[in-house]
């Protein structure tokens, strides 16, 4: 995170980036905080997800990028059925894939997710 917030700030003096460490933290506590109170499950990122992500053809093929990429392959191998997203390169996605459990992947925004959960 603290990286991530360092390459999208390159003008922060070292100052500012002080700053970047306890906003890093507090962000990873939001996230697990929010993770808790609506029983989501998080999930690791192992050797054989990069693998499955990294000769995905389909995934290569369409153009996603490899941090999105990882994603649908998380969700893919984790048995997701849905996949809540607001980046329309994986909302095209949508049915495209099976899971782990060969159910059928879906990909949508938001308001398309809350019907489909209703």
């Amino acid at each position: 995170m603290y990286g991530e917030l360092t390459r999208r700030s390159p003008e922060a003096t070292v100052a500012d980036r002080r700053v970047f460490v306890p906003a890093a933290r507090f962000l990873v506590a939001q996230t697990l905080g929010t993770a808790d109170s609506f029983n989501i499950k998080l999930s690791n990122l192992t050797r054989a997800v990069f693998v499955a992500q990294s000769s995905n053809l389909e995934l290569q093929d369409r153009g996603i990028r490899a941090a999105d990429a990882l994603h649908v392959t998380t969700a893919l191998s984790e048995g997701a059925e849905l996949l809540i997203t607001t980046d329309s390169n994986l909302i095209r996605l949508d049915s495209v894939f099976q899971n782990s459990a060969g159910a059928t992947l879906r990909c949508a925004d938001t308001d398309q997710a809350l019907a489909l959960l209703a």
